[in-house]
């Protein structure tokens, strides 16, 4: 091993403006072993508070751990003032470990020179600092993913500098697609300004900071010049806030206010403007396409199959005043290849509709904290989902889809079926939240099918059709209305079906059939302060038998029951009332008798000629249900 110099010098400035001292020793490393060391870990583990790692041209391993120690690790940019460097000096994760770590430096820690890339970990896909003072210089961090937040650089109880970097092309699942900061403190040089585009993640795809005190980004190329909370978000770990402020020279994509159009075949590279001309993936789409609430536009889905091998970054977040449109349900296929869920709402991600579109092979359980198997949202009024089909999704809170804290969320035409996992479907508030926003849902023509238990795992998702909560202290503020909607065939450990929380729930010329319960009392639940009012509905052949009420917190109020002009096997003696403070109202206008499911074709559940369910109905409804058309 060559003898470490030990030297006291002053780089000169080099080709950005920045000096650094350099003390005590520097460890030198080169690949060709005529250095103090051959690779950057064998020398960041020799260094002492205040050495230097200078690393010569070479592609270098990722998993770079430095703990509790403060010291500077750059490559001969940094010595040279020549950035040409930077591109020769590679840091790369081959897609499986994080490039650097750093945790608790004590003293101030330095990276300056490399280019960090194809990084991946759950907390920083490039660069991790926790508990230390970090700064970043003359660096490329791109083509990196976190599975949770901060797809480059995540920094959490720390302080940075950033100065000359060029975040680009990251991925994080979660939140902040480029760079992600908690609690932080983090200054942008500028001097010489950094670029931080076309990165990607659920919320905020490109920066994401919460109860970090206020960050003011001076950037030269951001991804578009005048971003939204879409783009750069500060948040109290809910509600955006305004702790982040920015100064931008260059958009790099010139934002869309007109339609764009996607196919598999396509090319980002493309205006996207006519079908002759393609986009090839929805991301980058929803990035370019601009919000515009005087004029909402579209993305148009050419039939074929989208998925990360293709290209495609999921979760996709969902944007204010744009649609997705598939050319059909069953040619446009959103493939998340069991590696995340398809789609999440940021928070006032509103007046948007998804069609034609098939969702399949999303999964909450993996890489993600939510365990909703395909879509969720938060604060998502005036929505459409029409003629979709979701399957194969696999979640083992809820297997398909989580609406929380939404209004006006309508649900047409749109199939469940073999998804696995928790419930397919909840809508509504998070209970004692406190927050009294008003949600409704609204369920029109659609199936759940076969949406079953996770059985592959001790404790797995319970499997079942829909759940609809509220708040204990606000009742009825979660509210979900179904219309000629059909639940058959599931097998769960819980009710099939339930109203919990003080939820309400309506049910208006829907059919339930077929289901099973392992443990429960019964397939459909009225249970804590709820409520559920069934008309022109059918209940049978359900086991171990059809309703059952059940309430935990009586002194927050009853839960109620009522059923009129409905078919119920068992009729009323056979519904299961395990406590006290529970009401049922029964309806003599109920039946009790075989409906004649006609048993074949494509909807079996159609009665038959003869039934006794036909004419047995009444439009006598609530003033505020209104029939949709036929």
């Amino acid at each position: 091993m060559k003898t470490t110099l030990q030297i006291l010098t002053l780089i000169l400035p080099i080709a950005v403006g920045i000096t650094q001292p350099i003390l005590a020793n520097t460890l030198t490393v080169k690949q060709d072993s005529t250095g103090d060391y051959s690779t950057i870990q064998a020398a960041v583990d020799a260094a002492v508070d205040g050495d230097t790692v200078l690393v010569w041209p070479g592609t270098y391993k990722g998993n770079i751990k430095i703990y509790f120690k403060g010291i500077t690790v750059g490559s001969l940019a940094m010595t040279t003032g020549d950035l040409s460097y930077v591109h020769q000096t590679i840091i790369d994760g081959n897609d499986s470990i994080r490039n650097i770590t750093i945790v608790e430096s004590g003293n101030r820690m330095v990276i300056n020179g490399f280019v960090l890339q194809n990084g991946y970990d759950i907390f920083g896909g490039a660069i991790r600092v926790w508990y230390s003072h970090t700064d970043i210089m003359n660096c490329i961090i791109q083509n990196n993913l976190a599975t949770g937040s901060g797809g480059g650089i995540n920094y959490k109880n720390s302080q940075g500098f950033l100065s000359n970097v060029t975040i680009r092309h990251n991925h994080a699942y979660a939140t902040g697609g480029g760079l992600y900061t908690v609690a932080s403190t983090i200054e942008f040089d500028s001097i010489n300004k950094c670029n931080v585009y076309l990165n990607y993640a659920a919320i905020g795809t490109d920066v994401y900071s919460a109860g970090s005190p206020k960050i003011h980004a001076v950037l030269d190329t951001f991804t578009v010049v005048s971003p939204d909370y879409y783009y750069l978000i500060s948040t109290d770990e809910v509600y955006p806030t305004d702790s982040l402020t920015y100064e931008i020279n260059i958009g790099k994509i010139t934002q869309s206010y007109q339609d764009l159009y996607i196919a598999p075949n396509g090319d980002d590279n493309n205006s996207g403007l006519s079908p002759s001309e393609p986009l090839k993936t929805i991301s980058f789409a929803l990035l370019k396409m601009a919000s515009d609430s005087l004029s909402p536009d579209t993305i148009h889905l050419a039939n074929g199959v989208y998925s990360p091998t293709g290209g495609e970054k999921f979760p996709l977040s969902l944007k204010r005043d744009v649609s997705i449109l598939g050319e059909s349900r069953d040619g446009t296929i959103l493939d998340a290849e069991n590696k995340i869920y398809h789609m999440y709402g940021i928070a006032n991600a509103s007046n948007y509709q998804l069609s034609k579109l098939t969702l399949k092979n999303g999964n909450g359980n993996t890489n993600s904290p939510y365990d909703v198997g395909s879509i969720r949202f938060f604060q998502n009024d005036n929505t459409l989902f029409k003629d979709l089909l979701f399957t194969q999704n696999r979640g083992d809170l809820l297997s398909s889809v989580y609406i929380r804290q939404s209004n006006g969320v309508v649900f047409r035409n749109v199939d469940f079926i073999d998804n696995t996992g928790g419930k397919t479907f909840r809508a509504g508030s998070n209970p004692n939240e406190g927050d009294d926003y008003y949600d409704t849902t609204t369920l029109v023509n659609c199936r759940f099918i076969r949406n079953n238990l996770n059985d592959s795992i001790p404790d797995g998702g319970p499997g079942g059709g829909l759940s609809v909560m509220s708040q204990l202290d606000a009742p009825g503020i979660g509210t979900c209305v179904l219309y000629n909607c059909l639940f058959e065939n599931h097998e769960s450990t819980g009710t099939m079906f339930s109203a919990f929380e003080a939820g309400h729930a309506y049910l208006i010329n829907c059919t339930m059939a077929d289901n099973y319960s392992r443990s429960a009392s019964a397939v459909v639940g009225v249970i804590t302060t709820s409520q559920i009012k069934a008309y022109n509905s059918i209940f049978y052949n359900n086991h171990p038998a059809e309703f059952v009420m059940f309430n935990e917190f009586p002194d927050w109020g009853d839960s109620k029951l009522s059923i009129y002009n409905s078919n119920v096997e068992g009729g009323e003696d056979d519904i299961k009332i395990l406590t006290g403070g529970n009401v049922l109202y029964y309806d003599q206008t109920n039946i009790d008798t075989d409906p004649f499911f006609l048993n074949k074709w494509e909807h079996p559940y159609q009665i038959a000629d003869g039934s006794p369910c036909i004419d047995a109905g009444t439009l006598n409804l609530p003033d505020f249900i209104q029939l949709p058309e036929t």
